[in-house]
């Protein structure tokens, strides 16, 4: 499926992307100032759709945005954009893009503007499956992080992970791992990170990383099996099996 394929809910219209139109002074483009969330479904159903809004509704009141959170709203509008791109019987990825909406040029923006939201839905990487299955090889992001890149919050400030990915893919690897200042292992541009050491599942802690709903999932999961696992700080050098490390997206 091409770009121009693509059918987009945008502001709640289905619209051809090849003939989708923002303004040139809406703040998502302008100023990065907007959130987003990407929900996996199954056959016409997503997986952890509450969680997904319910992370992405806290940020928009952190960031006073106006967001319609419930889950009763948005999920017969992901079966409509899944509808419309054919894509209501097999496994996709839907992305919602929520920005602040149009308004005049300056970084603090008036209290009046409407948001704009836009959901796009694409097929699932081909070869994701192989990649479970085989696990994948990974290599570390270069650049040390900071706390101030809000990481908490899914922000159109992507920079990073775009980065990140082309990182990857030029040292054949599937995703690159983000380290604080002191060489501690954060999370992956699109994944949180969990090591296997000795039978324990040993995950950093959320200082300082996005807390992902996939990540919520395992760490319940694992919990309910006896599985022990640890929050802790995971370095760079410590004696891990990095071989065992497995990257879960975000």
């Amino acid at each position: 499926m091409s770009a121009n394929d693509l059918v987009l809910l945008l502001n709640d219209r289905l619209v051809p992307a090849a003939k989708a139109t923002i303004s040139a002074l809406d703040r998502g483009f302008v100023y990065g100032d907007g959130l987003f969330e990407t929900v996996r479904t199954y056959a016409g159903e997503p997986f952890g759709l509450t969680q997904h809004l319910r992370r992405l509704a806290r940020s928009a009141r952190v960031f006073r945005i106006p967001f319609e959170g419930a889950p009763d709203y948005w999920l017969p509008r992901v079966r409509r954009c899944l509808r419309a791109n054919g894509l209501l019987t097999t496994d996709a990825a839907v992305r919602l893009t929520v920005s602040r909406g149009t308004g005049p040029f300056g970084i603090v923006p008036p209290k009046t503007l409407s948001p704009t939201t836009m959901m796009l839905a694409t097929p699932v990487d081909p070869r994701v499956p192989t990649a479970q299955a085989r696990g994948v090889r990974i290599c570390f992001f270069p650049f040390r992080l900071v706390t101030a890149t809000l990481p908490s919050h899914k922000t159109l400030h992507y920079l990073p992970a775009v980065l990140g990915k082309m990182i990857a893919k030029r040292r054949g690897a599937w995703e690159a791992v983000y380290l604080g200042a002191d060489d501690t292992v954060l999370e992956g541009t699109t994944s949180n990170v969990f090591a296997v050491e000795r039978g324990r599942l040993i995950t950093p802690p959320l200082h300082g990383i996005l807390p992902g709903v996939t990540r919520h999932v395992l760490t319940t999961l694992a919990k309910r099996a006896g599985v022990p696992l640890v929050e802790r700080r995971l370095t760079r050098r410590e004696p891990v099996s990095y071989t065992h490390l497995r990257a879960h997206e975000t």
